[in-house]
């Protein structure tokens, strides 16, 4: 294989694993952090607003930093750079805003410890581990150029392999609270193996009149449409013990799935045989990198459709 060949496909692979492992969880920081300056707006809690906007210029700041680099990955790293100085700027470049996010949510915690508001500060307390898990998985792409250098007498193939049993290997935010349920009108199950995703989801949806119930992965997803009648799924894609795909293959034959509609919502990049697949078992699929309000819109829409499983497949 030709090193330019090589350097193209390790390239759309490292796009891939950005998308999937960092571009999701930046935009749920901004989303979660979005509420958390909105329930602070409208409570004695005045004081915390500038080191909110604070937090929140810096997950902007994250986040376009995040897309220009899903976009074109080879406008970042220049051509024959060794990976290893490429992740090291890398991380620099994303810790840095992480880190005021994490830096500021430590201050305020601190300060509200002897403070009546318990919610908030325990949006904090998860805004800080999503950051935490962020963090992490940067690091684990210094440890891949690391082992990158180690291995550099091996094919150039092998490094393709390494981006993708690194995808398989980071663990996503430790989440004891596997189910969790919002009681009002419609009911939502949202099943994503992120807690920030599936929190800032059941917040939002909650605040639309929505009933919500979370699952951490397919096997508790499958365990509770089997056991309650809900009027959509929302669906990821990339999970331990059974995927996205799996879960659709065995809901859509019971009696439940054949007429419950399931909006996909996932960083993958699909196939053309997984997008074909997923236009004869989903409602609609939406990217992780919309905004939230984009997939409230979209949820709205479906529910308020008559028959909605059987209404035109939509892509985002």
């Amino acid at each position: 294989m030709s090193t330019n060949v090589s350097e193209e496909r390790l390239n759309r692979a490292l796009t891939a694993f950005l998308r999937q492992e960092l571009q999701a969880p930046a935009t749920a920081i901004t989303d979660f952090l979005d509420i958390i300056i909105e329930d602070a707006s409208r409570g004695p809690r005045y004081h915390l607003l500038p080191d909110l906007e604070r937090m929140r210029t810096a997950s902007h700041r994250l986040n376009a930093f995040v897309k220009d680099l899903v976009q074109d990955t080879s406008s970042i790293r220049q051509h024959g750079e060794p990976f290893e100085e490429f992740y090291r700027g890398l991380r620099h470049d994303l810790r840095t805003p992480l880190n005021a996010i994490k830096g500021y949510s430590e201050l305020l915690i601190e300060d509200m410890e002897d403070d009546g508001e318990i919610n908030v500060r325990d949006d904090l307390k998860k805004l800080k581990e999503s950051a935490d898990q962020l963090l992490g998985q940067i690091d684990s792409m210094v440890a891949l150029a690391q082992q990158e250098e180690a291995d550099h007498q091996d094919d150039r193939q092998q490094q393709l392999g390494i981006v993708a049993d690194v995808l398989r290997t980071l663990q996503p935010l430790d989440a004891s609270d596997a189910l969790r349920v919002s009681v009002h009108s419609s009911r939502v199950l949202v099943v994503d193996d992120n807690a920030a995703n599936r929190d800032v989801l059941a917040r939002r949806l909650t605040r639309e009149g929505h009933q919500v119930v979370t699952a951490t992965n397919g096997p508790a997803a499958l365990e509770l449409v089997a056991a309650q009648e809900f009027d959509l799924v929302l669906l990821d894609l990339i999970m331990p013990e059974m995927s996205g795909f799996e879960f659709l293959t065995h809901f859509r034959k019971t009696n439940r799935g054949r007429r419950t509609p399931v909006i996909v919502w996932s960083g993958k990049d699909l196939t053309d045989s997984e997008r074909a697949e997923l236009r004869s078992s989903a409602s609609a699929i939406t990217r992780k990198s919309e905004q939230a309000d984009e997939l409230v819109h979209e949820i709205q829409s479906i529910l308020r459709a008559p028959g909605a499983l059987t209404t035109q497949f939509k892509e985002r």
